[in-house]
């Protein structure tokens, strides 16, 4: 005869089967937990492979070799707090074809009377690059130097284009040829850029032509924004200040190059 066996709990004195359930964790907790670490050491096999490749030096490798940031979800992540704590000095970088207008303006200083124009505009910059593969990237390319240069960028194309804009609705335009002698920042199209070679201008895609003379000042009206995030294996950023530009009236004149032949979209249709 085969007697059943109970096995008792030794701390309740309970049959096992009684005993309650362990604690457990949520699943999404759980998931991202497993996540965290997953990604974590994916992260620390592909820094190692790139420390060989770019010959990090011993110092590098125990703080942290900075070419490397552009290729890891932490490094990324690095990357986005640099930049987000440094927005705000991107309008006082005076480098390139953006600083011609860069320049011109000048931030948070007192509104003299004369310029009573104002424009409420968000400054907006777009930055994606392609992370699929973390052995792809450079390593000797500046990656977060160019980020901040295209921000920068996209922050000035905004307030030029806006400045051009509300040059043409303050007056007629003014006719002129490429030659023309004129004094102050132009405002152009690339395609007009060429032909002014001549003249301080701004290249602005879509841009209605202008000439900005004299200063413009910006007030921030709050502390610039920064998203970062990844979608569809490409990090993206995304950069955006609020800003209130008062502008002198008489610095703005909206024209029209008679003499220049713009390129227009084309396609071919084929049956």
């Amino acid at each position: 005869m085969i007697k059943s066996l109970t096995v008792l709990d030794r701390a309740t004195g309970r049959p096992a089967w009684q005993r309650p359930p362990l604690v457990q964790l949520k699943p999404e907790v759980e998931a991202a937990i497993v996540q965290y670490h997953h990604g974590r050491a994916l992260d620390e096999g592909l820094t190692a492979k790139l420390q060989q490749r770019a010959r990090s030096s011993d110092l590098q490798r125990i703080e942290g070799d900075q070419r490397l940031r552009i290729a890891t979800r932490g490094g990324r992540k690095s990357l986005a707090v640099q930049l987000s704590k440094e927005l705000r000095t991107l309008l006082n970088d005076h480098r390139g074809a953006s600083g011609r207008l860069l320049r011109r303006c000048r931030l948070n200083e007192a509104i003299p009377g004369t310029h009573d124009l104002m424009l409420e505009l968000t400054l907006f910059g777009h930055v994606s690059i392609p992370v699929a593969d973390g052995m792809s990237h450079n390593v000797r390319h500046d990656i977060y130097g160019s980020l901040k240069d295209r921000i920068r960028a996209g922050w000035t194309r905004t307030l030029a284009k806006s400045i051009s804009e509300q040059a043409h609705r303050d007056r007629p335009a003014v006719h002129q040829d490429a030659q023309a002698e004129l004094q102050g920042l132009l405002i152009v199209t690339p395609d007009v850029a060429k032909s002014t070679w001549h003249l301080e201008k701004l290249p602005v895609a879509d841009a209605l032509a202008a000439l900005l003379v004299g200063e413009v000042y910006l007030t921030l009206d709050a502390e610039p924004r920064l998203d970062a995030y990844e979608s569809e294996a490409r990090w993206n950023v995304d950069a955006s200040v609020g800003v209130r530009v008062h502008l002198e009236p008489v610095s703005l004149m909206p024209l029209v190059f008679t003499d220049v032949q713009e390129a227009a979209a084309s396609g071919e249709v084929v049956r």
